[in-house]
């Protein structure tokens, strides 16, 4: 409850004025010089003051880090000062670069600082700006609203610092600040009994006790509770010993502390020189509740702490700095930093750059805890000035568990999580730095293997998916044993592994770890796995001049390895000159492929089908040509399997789509009668079927073109539609009820039964061309055919036979009851200009 009253007395009678007063006070400016070493440290600022703003001057009262000559006259002119915008502002300001502050700073006699950042905040005292506590570091840097907050929480705690010790000090407005804080001294004679016999005023206001109450009384008999006391030890030394004593004591009548000298007098008494301290008591008294206050904060800091000299010496730690290192704190004062860091040479170099700079942030060093056990901690660091000499404030904290969920992170980005191998990314990576290296030493070469086990989709499929991935994760532990240190395995994909071998000559060596290899695979697995063995198909690429990309010599040991299994099962197969001159011409082809589109290279052309009963065209089939301009006219099969494979299919699939609709709307525009009833059918690939964006192109092409949706029908084979019924289901489904009409292509050569075939809303069936070859031939195909058209007559869908080239195969559809066939028979396919004349009136 006192201590209440006192604040709200020191709130009463502090004023703007004699708050200044107290802060320029000699005896309570050192509890303010706290506040300057807290604020630099916590803001790791090389630079720290607090500075009060009197008279258009900044006097500094507390201080860390100010060079000279600033730091020995301690005051400048307010001018255009950091402190004048604090003043103005009323608020906390931040400077991120002075130099290049739009206000512009006069910095005084900080010259070769002349580039700083600032932050700052006011301590106010009935509205007025009294102080500024201020930090400032020697390269531009940005604050953070923590760091603002921060400092304006410090300024605050100064401000009611001020209005308690305000109280305790009484200080009046109108006294002058050269005489604030000063107190007039008391002079007390006694005689060799300890009997008073004088008294001044200012000692009689002192003791509170009048003169002639107080002549010719033992100084023991008025204050009897000093009576045994060290006071009263030491006071009776100045008449027995005739020495001078100085000693502070409490006095409780009137509860003030007094510093006491004795000096002993020549007719055997004392002389007593009283002065009251009690301000200079209550500042210290506040001062060491502030240093607790600041050793708690320090030592209960969710951050380890330490002070070191600029031999890296330890200071000063805290709690945590002792956990983290493991020792003791009389231990660590033994120790210099630089002991507990594991790599010295590392410390050596931050040192200088410490020195020079002043401060340090974000830099990572790795400490040994005292058990050896290793950890990785971020150090920032900063200088300061105590008592003239340069130490170091800074702070650790412990990131190991952060840098392993980085590098976790890392290693799952660039290696397989089944197997543990490096992925697709990490060989390529590496593929591309021997590939350099190759190209510029003479005689070094590499080699590239591609493997794929044999038949491992129907092991997956029998034993399950765990036993798959068991059985991957062994043959990614044999590969590994089958090559040298310093060979990179991958799993690219799937059952797929890439092997890089560095430093092969020939074709020798690498055949004997493909040997190797191929007989590990062949050991019996695990009871687990329950396999025997297994078999892969290889393809090798080895490095030879002329590659100039990675990716070429991963497509070639690729390449390979398709050649090797159409060999036969565990074979391999090296990429040789011919092979290299397809797979160029290949490429090449490829890159005429993805211009071919802009170059509008690709050509329609129609060709009829026909109703057998009555002879007349029912529909036409948009067929693409490939007008390649040094090849010449290439035909679907030339370039159709390269176009799926590279997804340029997509693309040119939608081309197709629309030139067809165009060209039929064309002719039914031309010729009505001719051209109403006939149908265009356009053929879907594997990957425009899927594409998301099927049913809009249909509906654009359709719209733009005018063409109506019964003139269209859409051809997809059977193998793309069962691939996902229920997709194909639904997406077939979509399309007729825009009134388009459904084909399946090349029926008959998968295994689509009746019942299946019922879920989709298909309007015709097109019997593949291998069974209409064979008629005449082969029973089975003509009981084949029968059976389709059959099927599609109780279903009521149209059957097409393809393919249709002789009389007699003609002849044997005809009685088979087939009612539409297509082939050379009847014509060969034509451009748009020819097709045309079928339509003519």
């Amino acid at each position: 409850m006192q201590d209440v009253q006192q604040r709200t007395h020191g709130r009463s009678i502090l004023t703007a004025e004699s708050a200044r007063a107290l802060l320029l006070d000699p005896g309570a400016r050192e509890i303010f010089g706290r506040p300057a070493r807290l604020a630099g440290l916590a803001l790791r600022a090389p630079i720290a003051m607090v500075g009060v703003v009197h008279s258009e001057r900044v006097v500094l009262v507390g201080h860390v880090g100010v060079p000279e000559p600033w730091s020995a006259t301690r005051q400048v002119p307010l001018g255009a000062t950091f402190c004048r915008y604090v003043a103005d502002t009323k608020a906390v300001f931040a400077v991120e670069d002075a130099a290049r502050h739009p206000l512009g700073f006069s910095v005084a006699r900080l010259d070769k600082f002349n580039r700083v950042a600032y932050l700052g905040a006011p301590i106010v005292v009935e509205g007025r700006v009294v102080a500024v506590l201020s930090v400032c570091d020697v390269q531009p840097r940005r604050w953070s609203q923590d760091e603002m907050t921060l400092i304006r929480d410090l300024a605050t705690a100064v401000q009611r610092d001020l209005e308690l010790l305000g109280s305790r000090f009484e200080w009046r407005a109108a006294a002058p600040i050269a005489q604030a804080g000063a107190a007039p001294d008391g002079m007390v004679t006694l005689d060799a009994e300890w009997r008073f016999a004088f008294m001044n005023e200012h000692a009689q206001e002192l003791l509170g006790r009048a003169e002639a109450d107080l002549l010719e009384r033992r100084f023991w008999h008025v204050y009897p509770g000093l009576v045994g006391t060290a006071f009263h030890r030491e006071c009776l030394r100045v008449t027995s010993d005739r020495v001078p004593i100085e000693q502070e004591i409490h006095c409780r009548s009137i509860d003030r502390w007094l510093e006491v000298r004795g000096y002993p007098t020549a007719d055997g008494g004392a002389a007593l020189h009283l002065r009251d301290v009690s301000a200079r008591r209550a500042a210290q008294e506040e001062l060491r509740g502030r240093e607790s206050r600041y050793r708690r904060m320090f030592e209960e800091s969710h951050t380890a702490l330490f002070l070191m000299d600029r031999d890296s010496t330890l200071l000063e730690v805290n709690q945590l700095f002792e956990s983290l290192a493991g020792r003791p704190r009389d231990e660590l004062y033994r120790m210099r930093m630089m002991d507990l860091v594991c790599d010295h040479d590392a410390f050596d170099r931050i040192l200088p750059d410490l020195r020079e700079h002043q401060v340090i942030n974000g830099v990572e060093l790795t400490l040994r805890h005292a058990d050896g056990s290793e950890m990785v901690c971020v150090m920032n660091c900063g200088s300061q000035m105590v008592d003239g000499d340069t130490v170091y404030a800074g702070s650790l904290r412990d990131i190991t568990k952060d840098k392993e969920a980085q590098d976790e992170l890392v290693r799952s980005a660039l290696h397989d999580a089944l197997t543990g191998l490096p992925n697709r990314i990490v060989f390529m990576d590496r593929l591309e730095r021997l590939l350099t290296h190759s190209q510029r030493r003479v005689g070094y070469g590499f080699a590239v293997l591609f493997l794929d086990l044999d038949n491992f989709k129907q092991i997956n499929d029998s034993l399950g998916h765990l036993a798959g991935d068991e059985l991957l994760v062994t043959v990614a532990r044999r590969l590994e044993s089958c090559v040298r240190q310093g060979d990179t395995v991958a799993r690219i994909g799937g059952d797929e592994f890439a092997i890089l071998l560095d430093m092969i000559q020939d074709a020798a060596a690498v055949t004997f770890i493909v040997d190797r290899i191929r007989e590990s695979l062949g050991q019996p697995f695990n009871p687990e796995v329950a396999v025997d063995g297994v078999s892969a198909s290889i393809g090798i690429a080895i490095s030879v001049s002329g590659y100039e990309r990675a990716e070429d010599l991963l497509r070639d040991a690729d390449s390979a390895m398709y050649r090797a299994k159409a060999s036969g099962l565990c074979d391999y197969v090296i990429f040789d000159s011919d092979m290299h001159d397809r797979a160029i011409a290949q490429r090449q082809l490829e890159e005429d492929l993805r211009s071919a589109l802009n170059r509008t290279e690709f050509e329609l052309l129609y060709h009829p089908i026909i109703e057998l009963e009555r002879g007349v065209i029912m529909g036409l089939e948009a067929l693409v040509r490939w007008n390649h301009p040094t090849r010449g006219v290439l035909l679907p099969q030339e370039f159709m399997s390269l176009a799926e494979q590279t997804g340029l299919i997509v693309d040119m699939g939608w081309w197709v789509l629309n030139e067809a609709c165009m060209q039929m709307r064309t002719w039914q525009l031309g010729h009505p009668a001719s051209a109403a009833n006939i149908t265009i059918s356009v053929n879907l690939s594997a990957k425009q079927f899927v594409h998301p964006a099927l049913l809009d192109r249909v509906d654009e092409a359709l719209h733009d073109t005018g063409l109506p949706p019964e003139s269209l029908r859409l051809d997809v084979t059977e193998a793309v539609v069962m691939q996902n019924p229920q997709l194909s289901a639904r997406l077939l489904e979509e399309l007729r009820l825009r009134g388009i009409r459904i084909c399946i292509d090349d029926f008959g050569t998968g295994y689509t039964s009746l019942r299946e075939l019922r879920q989709f809303p298909i309007s015709c069936l097109k019997i593949d061309r291998s069974f209409v070859h064979s008629l005449g031939t082969a029973t089975e195909s003509s009981e084949i055919v029968q059976t389709i058209v059959a099927l599609g007559r109780s279903m009521s869908i149209d059957a097409v036979a393809e393919g249709v080239e002789t009389t007699d195969q003609l002849d044997q559809l005809r009685r088979l009851g087939a009612r539409f066939a297509q082939g050379y028979l009847f014509s060969m396919p034509t451009g748009a200009r020819e097709t045309a004349v079928l339509f003519a009136d």
